[in-house]
């Protein structure tokens, strides 16, 4: 027998604990406070207890637009969107699941546009977890769709979850 043929111990049990270890999967839900979002953060939570996988909260703000999305308002004085974005994602989380026992959980708040940040932090997760407001056909085509623009271009599986009142 050559010395080419013979196993690697060191390979095998290698090999053999990465096989016995229980990978941990990941799932991004996007939130954003609104009744609509709490379907997908309901769904995303018990599907990550179902898999063990660990559940990711984002919530993404942008700041006020004008007319068109061409320039930006200033915040009034005293308002700080941020603090405001981390209070409501907060209060979501607490209101919905309390203290999920056993979930890991990881909220995450960030300012960007919302599909976009969302695929981002989707980049090598088992699932991204949306919701869908139901607009009407051409308020829909207006003021697009984060569902369908992460439908159409993640690297992952996306599960839409649907509002349950239609607009």
């Amino acid at each position: 027998m050559s010395s080419t043929s013979a196993c690697n111990p060191g390979i095998m049990s290698l090999i053999k604990k990465a096989s016995t270890q229980q990978l941990k999967g990941r799932i991004v839900v996007g939130v954003d406070g609104s009744e609509s979002s709490n379907g997908p953060l309901l769904w995303a939570a018990r599907q990550a207890e179902l898999t063990h996988a660990s559940l990711e909260v984002v919530f993404v703000w942008q700041a006020p637009l004008m007319a068109y999305g061409v320039y930006t308002v200033p915040t009034p004085g005293g308002v700080d969107p941020e603090s405001r974005a981390k209070q409501t994602l907060e209060a979501t989380i607490h209101t919905l699941l309390g203290e999920p026992d056993g979930l890991e959980m990881v909220p995450i708040v960030t300012r960007g546009p919302v599909a976009k940040t969302l695929l981002r932090f989707a980049k090598g997760a088992d699932l991204l977890v949306v919701g869908a407001r139901s607009h009407a056909p051409l308020v829909g085509m207006l003021v697009g769709s984060v569902s369908e623009h992460c439908m159409s271009h993640a690297k992952c599986p996306v599960v839409v979850i649907h509002h349950e009142k239609a607009a």
